[in-house]
């Protein structure tokens, strides 16, 4: 059986190589080209014409810089005017919110005063006063002090939001709302939140990254505190589904949840927003 002839390389094939791309080391194309220079047949534009097309490149980049200049100087005047009139709304409803409140507060104190004039006395006012004063603690808008437990809450390192994902160390507006809810289903008689007590028309929602109570907007640490037994509500909250989910938030994103109990903690009152439109029924 016979098969191809061993291929056998020449010790100088590599040698033929180097003068190969030594001779040829020029690109015909250029070589064409060259030679036409050489022999004056070269096909460029004269040097009249690309200096004409030249400069009316240049002239339209002038022109439309030259607009682009000139809409962003008229532009500024509007936005710098735009930016004024903003600021200047926002100082004027600045300044009448804060006269609204003051306001608020003193019809508020001057309500307070009617009612302990009216109801001063004996008997029937007596017994209508103290009525007045539980349906006041039931509605939030007396400040009160007693036993109770406090919660403190607060965002994780920011390196936990970095291993498992943004934002995911920070407490959300629904942990506050589980802790609140878990503290009042354990039998919290009263729950405030940084200072804002919990009224029947109060609640907790989002804005961004801010927690609001009501309207007001909360700083960290978020500290909830709730008037009751300190001994069942620690219980029956550790106990509660709200408290296992909370104590599983915690552990798993590294939240700062601490609950302690005290002796005389204080929840503030409340003003209540009156019905516009809804009246008590006539018998």
């Amino acid at each position: 059986m016979t098969g191809s002839p061993p291929v056998i390389s020449r010790p100088d094939g590599s040698l033929s190589l180097l003068q190969r791309i030594v001779d040829d080391s020029l690109d015909p194309t250029y070589a064409k080209v060259a030679a036409a220079r050489a022999d004056g047949t070269s096909h460029r534009a004269p040097l009249g014409r690309r200096t004409l097309a030249f400069g009316g490149a240049l002239a339209v980049l002038a022109m439309l810089t030259t607009v682009t200049v000139s809409r962003t100087w008229q532009q500024e005047p509007d936005d710098a005017r735009s930016r004024a009139s903003l600021l200047e709304r926002v100082r004027d409803l600045t300044a009448a919110s804060e006269v609204a409140t003051e306001e608020v507060s003193a019809l508020g104190e001057q309500v307070e005063r009617l009612r302990a004039e009216a109801l001063s006395g004996v008997g029937a006012d007596a017994r209508r006063e103290s009525r007045l004063q539980r349906l006041s603690v039931a509605a939030g808008t007396t400040p009160l002090q007693g036993p109770g437990v406090q919660v403190v809450m607060d965002d994780g390192p920011p390196s936990r939001s970095d291993a498992l994902g943004p934002d995911v160390a920070r407490v959300l507006d629904r942990d506050v709302q589980l802790v609140v809810n878990g503290l009042f289903a354990a039998g919290a008689e009263a729950i405030d939140v940084n200072g804002q007590r919990l009224a029947w028309t109060t609640a907790i929602r989002s804005a961004g990254d801010a927690i609001l109570v009501g309207f007001r907007p909360l700083s960290r640490p978020y500290v909830v505190t709730a008037l009751g037994d300190p001994l069942t509500l620690e219980a029956r909250f550790a106990d509660s589904p709200s408290g296992a989910e909370m104590a599983t938030i915690a552990a798993t994103y590294g939240i700062r949840f601490e609950m302690s109990t005290g002796d005389s903690l204080e929840v503030e009152g409340e003003s209540v927003m009156q019905p516009d439109y809804a009246r008590a029924k006539e018998k």
